[in-house]
């Protein structure tokens, strides 16, 4: 460094206020020495917060790079050396303030590193790397492309506030007649979204899809939604379809002349890809209210955030709820939790009727978001029911309440989330009939023992106390499934109470 021991002490302690930050600054790390003698520093002794936080991402940008380089080359090198990213919390949990060009600039190598990797031919470094535990370095290099994405979903929101009385979509949607349908090109799920995304790159985002488009769009969602989200090979490419998924499911006359599953086929597929690759519809926060202050959630990630503002945005609104507001490019979600919970004091204790009736909407959402290949797990209380205006319940979407099936997780992962969201189901339909306090951070056994117990005051119908009990079943195979429990509900109306 060129400079005394001495000198460089006398510096530190004129530095104090700096060192004072958690986690501590390692003083022998390079990127610190660098710092100090940075010449372009504001000040001798002082750094402002954009050009700190530019060199503290290009840092963690750089050793992203270096490391995912190394196991593009050789995979087997993740399974023998983790990386995990200390001082990542900054990045994780709060927004970049950082001008969007000065980002895109920033993280383009790892635009372009996580390109190399969707390209390999099985994947298997998305697959290994995502679900690994053992290091975070993926998950950093996620969370920045997120915050790139957030800067590109604000700036086009700006784009269309200036453009509103000129108007976004300057094309027409051609009717899809039967026929056009019928012969939806491509037999083969490689040809068709090679010639979807072929004509997306010639297609300005500003127009709307020309009927070849559509009609290759119908022939994809024909395959399985995992299946396709494996063959996006690109950022570009996913940013491009998952923004023709969102404008087809916000005019839902062109999805539904198709299949009647269509809508749904195309929400899990930007699930899907979401859950694969770090993009957001660039449409996701036109309807969202802009606040300033802060009144919310900070205490999950960046990536939870975003994950539930894309529910909220592609799933069915008369199963789901959700609040989001965004400051400055930061998504706020705002939580009180007790207040929902004492909407469902006020209304209870209700009739028979009137509780299977609600209880039996939570079911059907329930079911719903198993189709989406989303689930509740074990998180299913009064504050995370919603209640509308017409006492209407929905599941409300939090930063860590609905949990997004991922593609690279186990199969016996995956089945107990759903015997989970079972259980919790039935926990729930005992505590709304009975109008007892739920505490879904109880032990599952602390739980199962309440159910069991029969109040001796209050008489419920034999068949709907074997419900509860059979979702509560000790012994998951035992459980129905949630279109068995539907199925069950609705036949109670011609039962005698």
């Amino acid at each position: 460094m060129n400079v005394s021991e001495i000198e460089l002490h006398t510096k530190l302690r004129r530095m104090r206020s700096l060192l004072k930050f958690k986690p501590h600054i390692d003083v022998h790390h390079r990127s610190f020495l660098d710092f100090l003698n940075e010449p372009t520093r504001s000040g001798d002794y002082y750094v402002s917060t954009q050009a700190g936080t530019r060199r503290y991402v290009e840092l963690v940008v750089d050793s992203i790079v270096r490391y995912v380089s190394r196991v593009i080359e050789d995979p087997d090198y993740h399974k023998t050396y983790h990386l995990s990213l200390r001082f990542s919390d900054y990045l994780v949990v709060s927004p970049l303030r950082m001008p969007f060009g000065e980002l895109q600039d920033v993280v383009q190598p790892l635009v372009q590193i996580q390109d190399e990797a969707l390209k390999l031919a099985n994947s298997r470094i998305a697959n290994d790397s995502l679900s690994c535990d053992k290091c975070n370095v993926f998950y950093i290099m996620h969370t920045l492309l997120l915050h790139l994405a957030i800067h590109r979903c604000i700036d086009a929101y700006n784009e269309a506030e200036e453009s509103v009385t000129e108007g976004n979509r300057t094309g027409v949607i051609t009717s899809i007649t039967t026929e056009a349908m019928r012969s939806a090109p491509g037999n083969d799920l490689d040809s068709s979204l090679s010639s979807l995304l072929t004509h997306l790159q010639e297609t300005k985002l500003e127009l709307s899809p020309s009927t070849t488009i559509i009609n290759h769009t119908y022939s994809i969602l024909r395959f399985d939604c995992a299946e396709i989200a494996a063959k996006v090979r690109s950022i570009s490419d996913a940013q491009r379809l998952v923004d023709l998924l969102m404008h087809l499911i916000d005019e839902k006359c062109i999805l539904s002349q198709y299949k009647p599953d269509a809508m749904n086929k195309a929400a899990r597929l930007v699930l899907r890809i979401f859950s694969r690759i770090p993009v957001l519809p660039r449409s996701l926060f036109l309807n969202v209210k802009r606040i300033t202050s802060d009144k919310g959630d900070w205490t999950a990630g960046i990536r939870f955030r975003c994950e539930a503002a894309l529910k909220w945005r592609v799933l069915d609104q008369n199963y789901v709820h959700l609040e989001v507001d965004l400051q400055g490019h930061s998504l706020i979600i705002p939580f009180n939790h007790s207040e929902r919970s004492e909407k469902w004091r006020r209304v209870l204790p209700l009739d028979f009727n009137t509780v299977i009736e609600l209880v039996l909407d939570v079911a059907r959402a329930i079911q719903y978001l198993h189709l989406m290949g989303v689930t509740p797990g074990g998180l299913l209380d009064f504050g995370v029911v919603h209640l509308d205006l017409s006492l209407r319940p929905r599941i409300r979407i939090g930063t860590e309440i609905l949990t997004l099936i991922n593609p690279f997780m186990g199969s016996g992962s995956e089945r107990s989330l759903y015997e989970d969201s079972i259980f919790a189901f039935g926990y729930f339909f005992y505590a709304a009939y009975f109008n007892t306090k739920v505490d879904i951070y109880a032990s599952v056994e602390a739980r199962r023992g309440i159910v069991v117990r029969h109040p001796s005051k209050q008489e419920i119908p034999e068949y709907a106390w074997q419900l509860m009990q059979r979702c509560c079943a000790e012994d998951p195979r035992n459980q129905p499934t949630i279109e068995e429990v539907v199925k069950e509900m609705e036949t109670w109306g011609n039962q005698p109470k």
